[in-house]
């Protein structure tokens, strides 16, 4: 059974809320909130955070979903059985089928393109993106530059954007970046692979796994995408009921 917390943040309050199933992210329009999860959880809604309600049920237990994201008109939220689940209501979930697999990635848009990573039918990578969140095309790839005599192999796992680079995170230490997301460059670092990445403002953040048996990870830090920096972290566990 996974656990959700629900915060208060004004009053520094959490509250536990178990639920069945492997969950990966949420996303709200303002009104619900939409989570997804992967091992056939399927998609969750909730109007307070507190009681959730299926809406979509995983059609097996393989069935995975990485992300969702609602892009101000429609819910998105990739999956891992070659298709695409779409919703303009959180309730109602309608699948278009693609020649691709997305396993646990994040979805990216930010305002005019989206952009997701997977792979597609012979488990090559593939780096795809749509203009309407509707109709995907594959990132020719041609088009992503390796630092390595021949392309790495990896797929992106999660991009963030600072107004000028696009950069990505993804499987076996690949970082990616681009400036008009059709030509890629791919660099490593380390072999593991990453979940997630931000732009805070001044920099790009993500992490760098160390050595997971003592908690001991590095927090990587980049301001242009290319030249990154590590910190070392000791994270403290923190246990309520």
């Amino acid at each position: 059974m996974t656990v959700v917390s629900y915060a208060n943040f004004e009053t520094a309050s959490f509250k536990r809320v178990d639920i069945d199933g492997i969950w990966n992210d949420v996303a709200t329009d303002g009104d619900k909130y939409v989570m997804a999860g992967s091992w056939g959880a399927g998609i969750v809604v909730s109007y307070d955070g507190l009681k959730w309600t299926q809406t979509y049920h995983a059609p097996n237990n393989n069935f995975s979903i990485g992300s969702v994201l609602w892009d101000g008109k429609k819910f998105i939220a990739p999956t891992n059985a070659s298709k695409m689940l779409y919703s303009y209501d959180g309730l109602t979930w309608e699948e278009s089928p693609l020649d691709y697999f997305f396993s646990d990635y994040k979805i990216f848009y930010d305002g005019q393109i989206y952009i997701v990573g997977g792979f597609a039918s012979n488990s090559s990578p593939a780096l795809v993106y749509s203009n309407d969140g509707l109709n995907w095309t594959r990132i020719p790839y041609s088009s992503i530059k390796s630092s390595s005599s021949k392309n790495l192999g990896n797929t992106l796992s999660a991009l963030a954007w600072n107004g000028k680079k696009y950069v990505g995170i993804g499987t076996g230490g690949s970082i990616f970046s681009s400036i008009d997301t059709k030509n890629w460059t791919e660099m490593k670092y380390g072999t593991d692979s990453r979940r997630s990445i931000i732009w805070d403002g001044k920099q790009f953040i993500t992490n760098y796994q160390e050595n997971i048996s003592d908690l001991s990870n590095q927090i990587i830090t980049s301001l242009d995408g290319e030249t990154w920096t590590k910190f070392l972290l000791k994270w403290t566990l923190i246990y309520w009921k």
